[in-house]
């Protein structure tokens, strides 16, 4: 069942603002959404340690003057 009395240029009227509003915040969450992931991948490349770090070619190198668990001992990487 329809509506009686159906007005469609009153009704483009009402429904704008909400409209605008809804394009307005979907916009406003995808900028934050890209910022976040910018902010993510930037923390992501670097190591948790400053000592063990990636060489990229599958090779873990520890620093043995400080160490993860204390500081002056080394640490052993299996590979």
């Amino acid at each position: 069942m329809s509506a009686p009395r159906t007005n469609i240029k009153k009704q483009e009227r009402r429904h704008k603002v909400p409209l605008i509003g809804m394009v307005i915040v979907v916009g406003f969450a995808l900028v934050l959404l890209a910022l976040y992931s910018f902010v993510v991948a930037e923390r992501g490349t670097e190591p948790r340690t400053p000592d063990v770090r990636n060489t990229g070619t599958g090779e873990v190198v520890v620093d043995e003057k400080t160490s993860v668990d204390q500081p002056g001992s080394t640490v052993e990487v299996e590979q």
